[in-house]
C-alpha cells in the first residue's frame, strides 16, 4: 500500500429509491465509484456559514426599507434628497450582488 493512505472510516447515508437511483447516475457519469464519488463531493464543497446568509438576508431587509423610504419621500415631495437615497441604496445593492456573486462562485467550483 505504498503512496496510499488506509481509509478505515465508513459512512452510513439512508436514501429513497429515487435518490440512490440519482446518486448511482451520477457516479456513473463521474466514471467513479460510490466512495470516490463522495470524497470527490467532499473535497470539492463548500459550507457557507450561516452568520454570512445572515448578513445578505439583513441587507436585503434593510434595502427593502430604504425603497419603502424612497417611495414615502416621492409620494410627499418629489424634490427632496432623492439622489442621496438613491445612492446608498445603489452601495448596499452593490454590497449584496458581491455577497451573492462570492457564494455562486463558491458553489460553481
Amino acid at each position: 500500500m505504498r503512496g496510499k493512505e488506509r481509509r478505515d472510516g465508513c459512512v452510513i447515508a439512508r436514501m429513497t429509491d429515487k435518490e440512490l437511483l440519482e446518486f448511482d447516475k451520477k457516479c456513473e457519469a463521474a466514471g467513479m465509484n460510490k466512495s470516490e464519488y463522495i470524497r470527490s463531493a467532499i473535497n470539492r464543497s463548500e459550507v457557507y456559514p450561516m452568520e454570512e446568509i445572515q448578513k445578505l438576508t439583513s441587507q436585503v431587509l434593510k434595502l427593502g426599507n430604504n425603497v419603502n423610504q424612497i417611495a414615502r419621500v416621492l409620494n410627499s415631495n418629489p424634490n427632496s434628497g432623492i439622489a442621496d437615497c438613491l445612492q446608498e441604496i445603489i452601495g448596499e445593492f452593490t454590497e449584496i450582488k458581491e455577497g451573492i456573486w462570492r457564494i455562486e462562485v463558491d458553489i460553481c467550483r
